[in-house]
This record gives C-alpha cells, sequence and structure tokens, in this order.
C-alpha cells in the first residue's frame, strides 16, 4: 500500500517537475526576448524531454528564416515570409533529425511567423508595423519508440537556413539538465 502511494506520488511530481520547466523556459526566453535585441546568426532550441516524449521550441531572427525582420506589408514580402515558413515545415525532419532506431515522431504545434518586442508591450497595429526586429517562433512535439535520453540528436539548421550559424540548446530531460552549443552548419547534441 505504501509503496503504490509512494509511486503514485512520484509521478505526480515528475509531473509537477516538468511544468516547472516548461514555465521555466518560457519564462527565460519571453525576458531574454524582452531585454533588448536578437544577435543575427543566432538562434535558440529549447528541449523538454519526459520518458519517450517532449516538446522542442525554436526561436531565431526572422531575417535568418526569409531575409527581413519587419512585418510583411507587402505582397512581395508576405510571399517571402510564407516560402521561408514552408521550407522551415517541409526540412524539419532534416533538420532536427533523431536517431533513427528511436523511431521518433516530430510533429509540428505552431509557428509564429513574426514576433517582436512590441508583442510584448504594445497589441496595437501601429506599434506592430513599426516593429523592425522580429523573430520567428517555432514549437514542435515529439513522441519516440523509445526513450531519446541519452542519445545524440543531429541538428541541421545551417543547412536549410544558411544565415544561422550558432545554436544555443537548452536540454531538460528527468534525470539531467544541460546546455549546449551548435556551430556552423550542423552538429549534435546529447540529450
Amino acid at each position: 500500500m505504501i509503496k503504490k502511494w509512494r509511486a503514485q506520488n512520484l509521478r505526480i511530481l515528475k509531473v509537477i517537475n516538468l511544468i516547472m520547466c516548461f514555465g521555466f523556459i518560457f519564462f527565460f526566453q519571453r525576458m531574454t526576448f524582452a531585454a533588448g535585441p536578437h544577435s543575427h546568426g543566432s538562434a535558440k532550441l529549447s528541449i523538454v524531454m519526459e520518458k519517450n516524449k517532449g516538446t522542442i521550441e525554436f526561436s531565431v531572427d526572422s531575417g535568418a528564416i526569409y531575409g527581413f525582420e519587419h512585418m510583411a506589408l507587402k505582397p512581395a514580402d508576405q510571399k517571402r515570409r510564407d516560402d521561408g515558413v514552408n521550407r522551415l515545415r517541409t526540412n524539419i525532419s532534416k533538420i532536427i533529425d533523431f536517431d533513427p532506431s528511436l523511431k521518433c515522431i516530430l510533429t509540428e504545434s505552431k509557428i509564429d511567423a513574426f514576433v517582436s518586442e512590441n508583442d510584448h508591450k504594445s497589441k496595437s497595429v501601429n506599434a506592430k508595423r513599426q516593429a523592425t526586429h522580429g523573430e520567428l517562433k517555432a514549437e514542435y512535439n515529439f513522441v519516440c519508440e523509445k526513450s531519446p535520453q541519452g542519445s545524440k540528436l543531429n541538428l541541421a539548421f545551417g543547412k536549410i537556413f544558411p544565415s544561422i550559424h550558432d545554436l544555443d540548446v537548452q536540454i531538460i530531460g528527468e534525470e539531467r539538465q544541460s546546455k549546449q552549443e551548435v556551430e556552423g552548419k550542423e552538429g549534435k547534441v546529447q540529450l
């Protein structure tokens, strides 16, 4: 009876811990973004895992994805923005590549093609139009047949988007947390 109660409480604590980790990632990403300008060519990737599933959040200056950082108001800019987002969508399994033996499925949760500092301060349309530095933010979920913790994850953002040459990766798992960096077109991180 006591062992069953301990096991249930342990599961509850793990879920609470995972929720807190998501909250901290969200909070620190917002604080980092609101604190000042982004760095061109640098991107951020946050990975949170529990057992065989998890979430990946990606953020980068929008210029690295579609060539400019202002809100796309002109039809030509809207096409370039949409083409960049579609290139991310169609190549995500090449960009974020799990070990094939894990049999992971990566699915898009959402992509915000333009998030500006003004989005955090003002919701007015005029403030958004005046924004000069925007970011693309994307969120993905994954489920694997085997736990990816301890495996290597191939990341190739720079192969598809050559303007990205530095990727800061934060990984939060059930048993460990780490911060790693990928420089150049591609590299591997330890999950």
